[in-house]
């Protein structure tokens, strides 16, 4: 278990209608730096890891709160 730091450069949207890509903006007020914690367990060949966010992923100002969680299940080769 520990702590992690995130750059998030270079954001955009995107999105698709009827096939076709169109990308709505190149700034979605994304906080340019973040602050985890994640852990990582493991037994045998098994392992899962998890993360979540310490600050919100977009300014507060401009968009709604929201925190980004990761989990993940991992087998060693």
């Amino acid at each position: 278990a520990g702590a992690s730091v995130e750059l998030r450069l270079k954001d955009r949207s995107r999105y698709k209608i009827d096939g076709n890509t169109r990308t709505e903006t190149n700034s979605t007020n994304m906080n340019p730096l973040g602050f985890n914690l994640e852990f990582l367990a493991g037994y045998g060949f098994i392992m899962v890891y998890g993360r979540a966010a310490l600050t919100p992923l977009l300014k507060k100002s401009h968009a709604p709160e929201c925190y980004p969680v990761a989990l993940g299940l991992g087998i060693r080769i």
